[in-house]
């Protein structure tokens, strides 16, 4: 937990005591999509369970947003917009039946006694760890924790092993969970939904038809990456992907929303594009290395190659859930083995590693998450509480 958000944890229930003389609107709900900073967005999993309820009128639907500016299509659709950290967000928060979060908020507001706090988190399967549960974690990180477990009253999941391993091992929730698969990931278990979202990835960035597209995704990491490694070679990766697939390829460059933002490489900066799931249904091929991006983009069954000349460092001072050689994905620790990787690729054997490592964690993505979750809150929704003061 950073110092910030410790100070808002102590001072918040003091400062907010006021909202709490308020009514609880049983059919508010508020959706929060926080990566961090200026990166608080209309995305992710909230944005699939919006979706989903978009049109229900005996519903009051929130959004908390970095910049409400940007979002005319939703106040045009009657959506309440407020922007985070200030007094409107805090009082339409702290007033909501329900709240739909990736995450943000449930480690430090003092959400109320009778709040339905729905946790759809921001990534699948079961990979390298959460920073609280690192063993270098502190007794900030440890309270984060601690306060997010006791702030969910539902948490959803992309597979039994997330459940055992982060939700109920690393967060130490052991409240209901909704194995559905992740909301966001309906739309690419769907042939149609899937092309129409890369379809309009592609019109947004001006890729012509024809061209290939890469797309480079690293995770965030919490340590500086050690000087002497070795970057990746775009243009020695879209000269072995030419080779083996044929055609005219693009990389497509997606830095994490809280590292820094590289310049001058060949390719397409696309980090300010609003949704990462079209990015995934346009790439025909993904680069990662350990972000959870494979889960989702496993499910597509296109070509992931991980890219970790930093795996012996990563593995020693962060460490995984699953080992990285059993994910089921080619690896490479180099820009040699990586295009090694990719002219040897075979497709069946692919396929059935994605298969099997589905398997193993036990995936429970079902395509019909949104419509899951939405139905949990239509059931928690309802006539408004009748005690404080109505807003």
């Amino acid at each position: 937990m950073d110092l910030r958000s410790a100070i808002a944890s102590w001072l918040l229930p003091v400062l907010l005591a006021p909202v709490r003389l308020l009514t609880i609107r049983r059919n508010r709900v508020v959706f929060l999509s926080v990566a961090g900073g200026s990166a608080s967005e209309y995305s992710c999993n909230p944005r699939a369970v919006y979706e989903e309820l978009a049109d229900d009128a005996d519903l009051e639907k929130v959004w908390l947003v970095a910049d409400p500016a940007q979002y005319p299509a939703l106040r045009a659709a009657g959506v309440r917009l407020a922007r985070h950290g200030s007094v409107r967000a805090a009082v339409l928060l702290g007033t909501a039946g329900v709240v739909v979060t990736n995450g943000g908020y449930v480690n430090w507001f003092p959400f109320r006694h009778g709040q339905y706090v729905i946790n759809t988190w921001h990534g699948g399967g079961a990979y390298k760890r959460l920073p609280f549960d690192r063993s270098d974690a502190g007794r900030r990180e440890r309270r984060k924790q601690q306060l997010g477990s006791d702030h969910t009253s539902l948490f959803v999941s992309s597979s039994r092993s997330f459940t055992e391993l982060v939700v109920r091992g690393s967060l130490g929730y052991h409240g209901p969970v909704l194995e559905v698969g992740m909301p966001r990931n309906d739309a690419l278990l769907d042939p149609q939904r899937r092309a129409e979202l890369a379809d309009r990835a592609r019109a947004a960035l001006g890729i012509p038809h024809g061209t290939s597209t890469v797309l480079v995704a690293p995770t965030f990491r919490r340590d500086d990456a050690d000087g002497n490694l070795e970057p990746l070679d775009a243009e020695g990766l879209t000269r072995a992907l030419t080779q083996r697939f044929g055609g005219d390829w693009l990389v497509l460059w997606r830095e994490h929303r809280l590292a820094m933002r590289a310049s001058g490489r060949p390719g397409l900066d696309v980090g300010d594009y609003p949704d990462m799931q079209d990015l995934l249904c346009l790439a025909d091929v993904l680069v990662t290395d350990y972000s959870s991006a494979v889960w989702d983009y496993s499910l597509l069954g296109r070509p992931c190659f991980l890219y970790v000349p930093d795996l012996a460092r990563f593995t020693d001072r962060n460490g995984f859930y699953v080992a990285l050689p059993d994910w089921g994905f080619p690896y490479a620790t180099g820009n040699a083995e990586l295009a090694s990787q990719v002219a040897g690729f075979d497709e069946a054997r692919y396929r059935l590693g994605v298969t099997r490592h589905h398997e193993v964690l036990g995936s429970v993505e079902s395509g019909n998450a949104a419509e899951a979750v939405a139905d949990v809150i239509r059931r928690h929704s309802g006539h408004d509480h009748q005690e404080g003061t109505n807003l």
